[in-house]
C-alpha cells in the first residue's frame, strides 16, 4: 500500500488538530459558561433573599417591606418578584403568602441557608434558598436559570453549526498554503525523477528569486549535480585513456608472441608461447569487459539506441560458430513470435550475450546442445539460455556471480579469471534486469534473463 505524501499527512494532522481544538473549545467554554451562570444565579439569589429577609415585616395585614430610604411611607407592600428572584413566605412547611410555580411539584422541604437545585415538570432548572424571618416564618427565594442556559445553548449550537464551515475554510486555506510551500520541493523531486529516468545530468532545479531553506537546498543539489557531471566526464575520459594505455602494451606483447611462435621450432617452446598467448588474450578480454562495465555505469540518454535483441543474440551466436564447431555443439536460437525491439545500451547487451553464450560453449560437452528461447511473461522480456553441459553443484551455483570465484576442478575446462559472470550480472543490473541460474551436475545449466516492460520501444 502506497504511503500518503508528506503534504497530505501534514494537511491531515493540521485539520485533525484544528477540529480537536474547536471541540475542546466548545466543551471548555460550555462547562465554564454553565458553571458561571449557576454561580452568578446563586450569588444573586442569596443576596436578594438575605436583603429582602432583613427588610421583611409580617403584620396583621400581611407581609410588608420596610425601606429605610423611603421618606413618605414607613412601609411598602411586599414585592413577590425582585431582580429575577421569586419570593414566597412559608410557615410550617407550607406556603403562607405568595405562590410557588405550579410546575414545581411536589413542594421541596425547607433547607435553611442552603441552595437547593430542583427541576420542575417542564425540565426547567430552579435554585431555591430559604432564610428564617420573624414568628416561625421562612422566606424562600427562587431563581430560574433555564432562560440563561437556553440562550447559551443556542449560542453553542450556532458555534457547532458554524464550526464545519470554519474547518472547511481552514482545510482549503491550509491546502493552498501547503501547495505553495511544497511547489519548490515538488520541482526538486520532478527534476530528480527526470534525471533518473533519462540519465540527463545536465538538468538543473529551477530556483527563481526565492531565498529560503528550500531554495538553498535546491542550489546545493545543483552544485552536487555539477560535481557529479564533472566526475562522470572525468571517469569517461579516464576509461578511454586506460583503454588505450592497457590495450597498447597487450597488443605489442601479442605481436611479439605471435612473431616468436612463427620463429620457434621447438615443440616445448611452442607450447609455452601458446600458454602465454592464452594469458594475453584472457587479459585483453578482462580489460575489455572491465572498461565496458565502467562505461555502462554511466549510461546516459544519448547512449541508448533501438535494436532487435534477437538480432544481437543471433549475431553473437554466429560469431562463435568456429568455437562451437570445434566441439560439435549445435546452437539453436528459437525465433520469437513477437517483436524483441527494445531501447537500451547495445555494447552492454553485446558483452552480456558474449559472456553467456561463450560459457554455454566452454562448459558444454562434446556434441552438446545450446537452446536460446524468448518469451514475454507479464509483458516483460525473458530470454532463457539452456545448455547440456557439465552443470554446477549447489555450492558453485550459489557463488557463481561472485567476482574472481573459481569453481571446482571439474569446471576448469578452460582457464579463466572468474569475472565473466560477475560482470554479466552487474551489466544486467545496470540495465534494470535480473539474472538467475538453474543447474544440475552432469545435465546442464539454464540461465534466465528478465528485462522490464519499460525497455520495449
Amino acid at each position: 500500500m502506497k504511503k500518503p505524501s508528506v503534504q497530505r499527512r501534514i494537511l491531515t494532522w493540521y485539520t485533525l488538530i484544528f477540529v480537536a481544538l474547536i471541540l475542546i473549545n466548545l466543551v471548555v467554554v460550555s462547562s465554564i459558561a454553565f458553571s458561571s451562570i449557576d454561580t452568578n444565579a446563586s450569588e444573586v439569589l442569596v443576596h436578594e433573599t438575605d436583603e429582602t429577609a432583613g427588610e421583611l415585616t409580617i403584620g396583621p395585614n400581611g407581609p410588608t417591606l420596610d425601606d429605610e430610604e423611603e421618606e413618605e411611607d414607613d412601609s411598602d407592600p411586599f414585592p413577590y418578584y425582585r431582580d429575577n428572584v421569586v419570593f414566597v413566605i412559608m410557615k410550617n412547611g407550607a406556603v403562607e403568602y405568595g405562590s410557588m410555580p405550579t410546575a414545581i411539584q411536589p413542594l421541596p422541604p425547607v433547607a435553611l441557608f442552603s441552595i437547593q437545585r430542583v427541576k420542575d415538570d417542564t425540565g426547567a432548572q430552579w435554585l431555591l434558598y430559604d432564610v428564617p424571618v420573624e414568628s416561625d416564618y421562612v422566606l424562600r427565594g427562587m431563581y430560574s436559570t433555564s432562560e440563561a442556559n437556553a440562550v447559551f445553548r443556542e449560542l453553542i449550537w450556532l458555534l457547532a453549526i458554524v464550526s464545519p464551515i470554519l474547518i472547511l475554510i481552514s482545510f482549503v486555506g491550509g491546502k493552498t498554503i501547503l501547495r505553495r510551500l511544497f511547489r519548490p520541493i515538488n520541482a526538486v523531486y520532478q527534476t530528480a525523477e527526470r534525471i533518473k529516468d533519462h540519465e540527463d545530468y545536465a538538468l538543473r532545479i529551477p530556483i527563481g528569486n526565492a531565498d529560503d531553506e528550500v531554495a538553498r537546498m535546491a542550489e546545493m543539489i545543483n552544485r552536487m549535480l555539477d560535481q557529479m557531471q564533472r566526475a562522470i566526464r572525468r571517469e569517461k575520459e579516464f576509461a578511454a585513456n586506460v583503454s588505450h594505455e592497457l590495450r597498447t602494451p597487450l597488443t605489442v606483447l601479442r605481436s611479439q608472441v605471435e612473431y616468436l611462435q612463427a620463429k620457434a621450432a621447438d615443440a616445448a617452446v611452442q607450447k609455452d608461447l601458446a600458454s602465454i598467448m592464452g594469458q594475453i588474450m584472457g587479459m585483453e578480454r578482462m580489460v575489455r569487459q572491465f572498461l565496458e562495465l565502467a562505461r555502462a555505469k554511466h549510461i546516459q540518454k544519448d547512449d541508448l539506441e533501438t535494436f532487435e535483441l534477437f538480432d544481437v543474440v543471433e549475431s553473437v551466436g554466429a560469431s562463435m560458430a568456429p568455437m562451437m564447431e570445434s566441439k560439435r555443439i549445435d546452437c539453436t536460437i528459437v525465433p520469437p513470435a513477437f517483436s524483441t525491439r527494445i531501447r537500451s545500451y547495445l555494447p552492454a547487451h553485446a558483452q552480456i550475450w558474449t559472456n553467456l553464450i561463450s560459457n554455454a560453449v566452454k562448459y558444454n560437452v562434446e556434441g552438446g546442445r545450446i537452446v536460446i528461447r524468448f518469451s514475454k511473461p507479464d509483458n516483460r522480456l525473458q530470454v532463457d539460455v539452456e545448455d547440456t553441459g557439465i552443470g554446477m553443484s549447489s555450492e558453485t551455483l550459489a557463488r557463481a556471480f561472485d567476482p574472481f570465484y573459481r569453481a571446482e576442478p571439474s569446471r576448469n575446462v578452460q582457464e579463466g579469471l572468474g569475472v565473466g559472470l560477475s560482470i554479466t550480472k552487474e551489466l544486467v543490473d545496470l540495465l534494470e534486469g535480473s539474472i538467475t541460474m538453474e543447474s544440475t551436475p552432469g545435465q546442464g545449466t539454464t540461465v534466465h534473463l528478465v528485462f522490464p516492460a519499460s525497455v520495449f520501444e
